[in-house]
């Protein structure tokens, strides 16, 4: 991806961060763009605090395929069990 479309999720992760200091920001959503930076610890972080919010989207993690390239990652499996799926 280039450097343009980087910068712009960086600004995008760095603004949803900060929102969510101040209002419900769904961590899905701050998740997929750590993701989309190829930053998956980041994206599983968020993904975990999705969880513990019990944020709506996340029974749809498994089957989007934003998430299709962390589905792997050990800390995503652990979750996915977490949530009996």
């Amino acid at each position: 991806k280039d450097k343009g479309f980087q910068i712009a999720m960086q600004k995008t992760a760095k603004a949803l961060e900060e929102a969510s200091q101040t209002r419900f920001i769904q961590p899905v959503f701050v998740a997929a763009t750590y993701t989309q930076m190829n930053q998956f610890d980041k994206a599983l972080e968020w993904l975990e605090k999705g969880y513990e919010m019990h944020d709506p989207d996340m029974p749809y993690i498994q089957c989007l395929e934003l998430y299709s390239q962390i589905k792997d990652e050990p800390g995503f499996i652990e979750l996915v069990k977490k949530m009996n799926f």
